[in-house]
Formats: structure tokens, C-alpha cells, sequence
């Protein structure tokens, strides 16, 4: 009888690898996500800091002139560049990405190459879709299956765009619920996260690590992908790490606190501040991936927030949120 060969995984290699990675990162300067083609949990595992969300004004600047100055170093047109962007040229240049992600070193590899891609894509850029599109997308995905490429350059939009498109829009679309939850809703959707994520050995607690595909279908379409997700971050997890229901609720003095002690800790760059560390018995009990989530939408409410600096969108929440504070108390001393 022959071996029995067991398939390795990326979440197997990991565990196996994990110690001789570590030693590895600990053998240089300074933890950085550019140096190896790492996901999200290989960063956490090893302890590397990186930035998360959508690249600012100032690293788009910054990856423009790296991919410039790489094409001037190597004599290359414009063609060979994205040929390159597009793994069309690997053997020659190994350590494009490595030396491209290079100037933000606070950026993983893998998020780097991501985002120049889709940002150089020949079909990025193309708008809302039509319902003749999504129909169209219909009809090639019974002609094709799966096969994304061939049905995204038949509808010139990206790959991923057209798998999107019809998984999490299209594709269940008239079985699902819109409006509020209900109670029960909300109780089958906690199970099923923490079920889903006890069987993938996943962390509860981050949401990037659940498959949402997985707990929509669980959820049998009732609700989308888009707000299953929405549902558990905003709400239901806080209420499932606190064992509480509806006990604890978000206001302004907490988003007030939040801005009060990012702006103590003097850090230039929100990669850098340890979520774990803000809230304690004076002030919580909030944990350390919601205060992340919250500060994430906070500074989206900020004009312009993608130009200024972190301790300005920092000012300018905390300036809003204590005139907020002094309203309510003035209210409440005039009654």
C-alpha cells in the first residue's frame, strides 16, 4: 500500500514554518511586511507591524516614483513595466515587488502588488454596472462557469470585479432579507461565525480571518455577505466577546476616549499603535480589534483625511468630539 500523501495548506505551512520565520525577521534592523510574501495572519503570528486600509495620497506618490525609478534603472518602456506588474516577466526580475514596496515599509508585499495592480489594470476604472451588465454577466457565467478572465475581458471589467459582482451581488440576490434584523437572525448569525470559526481554528475576534462566502451560505442567502459582515463588526461581535446583550453601547464620550489616548501615545502612524493597550478598567471594556474598527470609521468622517497626518485627523476628531460633550453637559445643567 502506497503513502498517503496529506495536502499542506497555507494555514499547515504556516504552523510548520512559523519559529524559523521569526528567527529569520529577528535577524534584521526592524520587523518589515515587504521582505516576504506574507498574509495578514503571518504578519500577526510573527509580530510585524503594517498599515492596513486604503493607501493615502502620499504612498500612492511614493510607489509612483519607485515604479519610475525602476523602469529608468532597467531601461524599460512602459509595456515591460506592466508586463512585470502583471507576472508576465518574473525570471528576469525577482525581486521587483520587493524592491517597489521597499520606500513605505510599512505596507505588505502582497497588499503592494494588489493595489498597483488594480490600480494599472486596462479594465479598472470603469464605472457603476449597468443592469444590461449584470444580466450580460449572467449569461457568460452559464457559457463559462468560473472562468473570470474570459468572462471579464468579454465585459472589459477586472476578474475579481466580475466574481464580486455576481457572488455577493447577483447570485442570491432575490432571497435576500433587507431592512432590520431579527432577533433570531442575530442569534443564528453569532453561531454560525463562532462555529464556522472554532472548525478553521480562525480567531473570532478578526473579521478578516472569517469566510463570509461560507456564512452566508449557512445563513442559507437570508443575508448577504456584505451584511453579515457589517452585522458582526459593528455589533454582534462586541456583544458576543462581551457575553452581553445589547448591554454595552458605543457614544460620544467613547470615541472622545479613543482620540484622547491615541493622541497620548505621540505615535506618528496608526500601524503603530498597540489596540490592546488603550482600554482598561477606567475605560472599556472595548476590545482591542473593535477600538481599531471605530477609530477606522472615525477618521473616515474627517475631510480631506487621506492628506493630512495622523495626529491631525486625531485633532480634529477630538476638537468634534469634545464640543459634542460640552453640548450635552451645557443641556444638562440647563434643566
Amino acid at each position: 500500500m502506497g503513502r498517503v500523501l496529506r495536502k499542506i495548506t497555507k494555514r499547515d505551512w504556516l504552523k510548520d514554518n512559523i519559529e524559523l520565520l521569526r528567527n529569520n525577521n529577528s535577524d534584521q534592523q526592524t520587523n518589515t511586511p515587504f521582505s516576504k510574501w506574507l498574509e495578514r495572519s503571518a504578519c500577526e503570528e510573527l509580530g510585524i507591524k503594517y498599515r492596513k486600509g486604503r493607501f493615502t495620497k502620499q504612498e500612492n506618490e511614493t510607489l509612483y516614483k519607485a515604479l519610475q525609478e525602476y523602469k529608468k534603472r532597467h531601461n524599460l518602456n512602459d509595456d515591460q513595466l506592466r508586463d512585470l506588474m502583471f507576472y508576465r516577466n518574473e525570471k528576469d526580475h525577482a525581486s521587483f515587488w520587493k524592491e517597489i514596496a521597499a520606500p513605505l515599509r510599512v505596507r505588505s508585499l502582497k497588499a503592494v502588488a494588489q493595489h498597483i495592480q488594480r490600480h494599472h489594470h486596462e479594465f479598472n476604472y470603469r464605472g457603476l454596472w449597468s443592469q444590461e451588465e449584470d444580466e450580460q454577466l449572467k449569461r457568460l457565467v452559464q457559457i463559462y462557469g468560473r472562468d473570470w478572465t474570459t468572462i471579464g475581458n468579454q465585459l472589459r471589467r477586472m476578474p475579481a470585479i466580475c466574481r464580486e459582482r455576481f457572488d455577493i451581488f447577483l447570485l442570491h440576490r432575490d432571497e435576500y432579507n433587507r431592512g432590520r434584523w431579527s432577533k433570531e437572525e442575530e442569534e443564528q448569525l453569532i453561531k454560525i461565525v463562532v462555529d464556522i470559526s472554532k472548525q478553521n481554528n480562525e480567531n473570532v475576534t478578526l473579521d478578516w480571518g472569517i469566510p463570509w462566502a461560507l456564512v452566508a451560505e449557512a445563513m442559507e442567502y437570508k443575508r448577504s455577505e456584505l451584511s453579515c459582515r457589517s452585522k458582526w463588526v459593528k455589533e454582534l461581535r462586541l456583544r458576543y466577546e462581551l457575553d452581553e446583550d445589547r448591554g454595552t453601547r458605543w457614544t460620544s464620550y467613547d470615541s472622545y476616549m479613543l482620540c484622547k489616548r491615541l493622541k497620548e501615545l505621540n505615535e506618528t502612524d496608526e500601524y503603530l499603535i498597540e489596540w490592546g493597550n488603550l482600554a482598561d478598567e477606567e475605560w472599556g471594556p472595548w476590545p482591542h480589534e473593535f477600538l481599531c474598527e471605530r477609530w477606522r470609521h472615525l477618521k473616515y468622517t474627517v475631510n480631506g483625511f487621506r492628506e493630512k497626518d495622523f495626529q491631525g485627523i486625531i485633532f480634529k476628531n477630538n476638537s468634534y468630539f469634545i464640543q459634542i460633550l460640552a453640548n450635552i453637559l451645557f443641556f444638562r445643567n440647563s434643566l
